[in-house]
């Protein structure tokens, strides 16, 4: 039985004359070949139950991070959001379901399309959340990461801008950019001429200070006289908990104060810690404790998908690690 999804019409895409927040064809229908990082040879199976898998399983709360040729998962990690993906549709074409992206841009990543400097999608799958159809043949199952690039990964995607299509004079947009610049400047507190390089930087400083004070925070909750008990793994588990999703965090150490008879930290605590990824799961929703088997199997699985991810040279954060696990345990 066919899953009932969102879906758009071609008239639905950002123009190619002048691209902007919208939605983006990423992915085209038909069966890929591709090399793993370790040499293997498969098949990358796009056809419409994929399409319709991936639509469902959504993008993360905060939307799907994009980045530049997966520099947030290779090389020297670069975290910097050049977009956010907030949804996903199916487009129906004579071929098949294709597969598109609601794209919100940063200041970093609009010049960057509308510019022309990056004109397609690279897309990321975990072969963890993929059905195997045998024969070196894999389906993907919800998608991970998305990239700008001008070498896809797999071809045929409808280009982001077309160079016959874009005006000559885009003095236009240069100005908008710039503006938009000046803005970002005056926010971060540097004067209006600030550089792209200088504004990227105090964005860099800001987001370490910003993680330096979750971390201090983080130690500071869990350094109670409540918590001055608590085994090692599961302070690791509540720290990583704290610095992926605060608010699941919390209530995590209220429920372990209360069972102990203590009171709860502060609600007044500094937030600090960015949203997390995903709400609180069955397996996490007001029965929170470190002791249940079903939470200590899927913790332990995430730890492993993290370390077999992290051994591939892949970066795999919590939420992600976490929906993995729930993917092999069965688990909804």
């Amino acid at each position: 039985m066919s899953t009932r999804i969102k879906t758009i019409t071609l008239e639905d895409l950002q123009p190619w004359d002048n691209p902007g927040d919208g939605w983006y064809h990423v992915e085209r229908w038909g069966e890929h070949p591709q090399t793993s990082q370790e040499g293997k040879q498969y098949v990358q199976v796009i056809d419409d139950e994929a399409v319709r898998a991936i639509v469902e399983a959504g993008v993360p709360e905060e939307g799907l991070l994009i980045d530049v040729e997966h520099v947030s998962v290779t090389g020297v990690r670069d975290t910097r959001a050049y977009g956010w993906g907030r949804e996903l549709a199916g487009l129906p074409t004579d071929e098949g379901l294709q597969l598109c992206v609601w794209i919100e841009w940063t200041p970093l990543g609009r010049p960057l399309v509308k510019d022309r400097i990056y004109k397609h999608f690279s897309t990321v799958y975990s072969v963890e959340l993929c059905a195997d159809l045998g024969g070196g043949r894999i389906r993907p199952l919800q998608l991970v990461g998305l990239a700008l690039t001008n070498q896809p990964n797999n071809p045929g995607q409808r280009p982001i801008t077309n160079s016959q299509a874009a005006p000559t004079n885009d003095n236009t947009n240069q100005t908008d950019n710039m503006e938009e610049l000046k803005k970002i400047a005056d926010k971060l507190g540097l004067p209006e001429d600030a550089t792209l390089e200088q504004v990227e930087a105090a964005i860099d400083a800001l987001m370490a200070a910003e993680q330096e004070a979750a971390e201090a925070e983080a130690e500071t909750l869990l350094n109670s006289e409540e918590l001055k008990d608590l085994p090692d793994e599961a302070r690791k588990d509540l720290k990583d908990e704290l610095l992926t999703n605060r608010d699941l965090g919390i209530k995590m150490i209220n429920l372990l104060i209360n069972r102990k008879g203590g009171g709860a930290p502060p609600a007044t605590a500094p937030r600090y810690a960015r949203p997390g990824f995903r709400p609180a799961t069955k397996a996490t929703k007001g029965t929170v404790s470190m002791d249940a088997e079903r939470g200590r199997l899927l913790t332990n699985t995430a730890k492993e998908i993290q370390a077999q991810e992290r051994n591939a040279g892949r970066t795999c954060s919590f939420w992600k690690a976490k929906n993995m696990a729930k993917s092999r345990l069965g688990q909804k």
